[in-house]
């Protein structure tokens, strides 16, 4: 989703990694760590552009190529931005691309899964500011249709 973005001159902070800071009640703050994006082989294909800047994976469990994306869009890495809405995608069975309205529930398993774990585990804190988060800023699944080149549009539209 965000290589598209990117490709479409949208500004990118992260695909898997970023930091989220709270800066006021209901305001948070997101902080690019690496600018990179990891993709399955597949995925990869669709993105003949990113194949000369990606780096297979060392590890036998996760095949997973690495991207930093600032080597390819420099000028469209941003470092930090105000979070007004969270994203969570998913694959659908539809040709376009678009939002539906997503639970907090759904959010808080979807970020469980897939931005809490660590190796250092979830902790308690970093529990509890996904938890404000997801409780100050709407929430959407971007159902992800088989035309990548409806996500840009998707995404301008939010």
């Amino acid at each position: 989703m965000c290589r598209c973005a990117a490709r479409a001159g949208f500004e990118f902070l992260g695909d898997d990694q970023v930091a989220v800071e709270r800066t006021g009640d209901d305001l948070f703050r997101a902080h690019t760590l690496f600018s990179s994006v990891r993709l399955q082989p597949n995925h990869l294909e669709n993105f003949p552009d990113l194949e000369a800047y990606a780096r297979p994976s060392i590890d036998p469990l996760d095949n997973k190529s690495l991207v930093f994306l600032g080597d390819v869009y420099p000028t469209q890495i941003a470092q930090t931005t105000q979070i007004t809405a969270l994203v969570l995608p998913r694959l659908g069975a539809h040709s376009q691309t678009f939002f539906t309205p997503a639970k907090r529930i759904e959010a808080v398993h979807y970020m469980a899964r897939t931005s809490l774990s660590s190796p250092f585990g979830i902790g308690r804190q970093r529990f509890e500011l996904v938890s404000q988060l997801l409780g100050a800023v709407p929430v959407y699944w971007l159902e992800l249709g088989r035309d990548l080149s409806s996500i840009a549009p998707a995404l301008d539209s939010l």
